[in-house]
């Protein structure tokens, strides 16, 4: 069995680089020939609700997930913390677009492959010592939310949310990827996160996001890969049914 996973991509809109990335994913080989792809969450800057327009703006990307799903590959999307409450909008796309064999999530995901467990998240439900992300994740996936992203928001009023809260933290991201330090920090917590976790759930592969740090750690009890902040890495993890490697798009 073999799967290709990205996460952390952060598309802002359809003439985005980073869409371009995501679409360059799809076409690719390894991707065309996978039996499962995961999408481990914050694919798009922010995406909120069961806007039906998210089709529309990112029609060439559904579409080649569409053609995937009807090949029989399992399609896996995960929510992240930029995009979520999704659920609906994918039940759209199945009822009405012919999208088939896709799960969506809003926790990890385990699967036994090949005599391995393999642990699949966007990252945020495993990270340590952040209580005030995680009162904010409770409070945005409470079902009040739900329904005032699908039913009040407006696709427009997010769009226009999505591009003032983008622009607010341009500079602050841009000064944490350029500094080694910070990436360190950030390198360490998720280590340290990882191997708590395993603690608690024994697998053999953690795939997850969330950290924006690019990671290959092999330790003598599991290992743990992250793809990073695909702007910048320009990576996705592969598994070829043997062993997990990150290729460059």
């Amino acid at each position: 069995m073999t799967f290709s996973a990205i996460s952390d991509i952060h598309i802002k809109n359809n003439n985005d680089d980073r869409y371009d990335l995501l679409l360059r994913f799809m076409r690719h080989e390894l991707v065309s020939n996978s039996d499962q792809i995961f999408l481990l969450g914050d694919i798009f800057d922010l995406a909120l609700g069961t806007h039906k327009e998210y089709y529309e703006l990112y029609k060439e990307f559904f579409n080649l997930l569409i053609k995937c799903s009807q090949q029989g590959k399992i399609i896996r999307f995960f929510e992240g913390n930029h995009d979520f409450h999704l659920g609906g909008f994918f039940e759209y796309l199945k009822c009405e677009k012919g999208l088939q064999n896709t799960q969506y999530y809003k926790v990890n995901y385990q699967e036994r492959i090949d005599g391995k467990t393999f642990i699949f998240a966007h990252g945020d439900d495993i990270e340590l010592d952040n209580p005030a992300y995680r009162r904010w994740k409770l409070f945005i996936n409470n079902p009040f939310m739900k329904i005032l992203m699908s039913d009040f928001l407006t696709f427009k009023f997010i769009q226009r949310l999505g591009s003032y809260l983008s622009n607010k933290s341009h500079v602050n991201n841009a000064n944490k990827y350029q500094n080694e330090e910070a990436q360190n920090m950030i390198r360490e917590k998720y280590r340290h996160s990882v191997d708590e976790f395993h603690k608690k759930r024994i697998f053999d592969y953690m795939i997850a996001g969330h950290s924006h740090v690019q990671e290959e750690l092999i330790t003598k009890d599991y290992s743990y890969y992250n793809c990073g902040y695909l702007p910048i890495t320009k990576c996705f993890i592969y598994f070829d049914g043997l062993k997990v490697s990150s290729i460059k798009l």
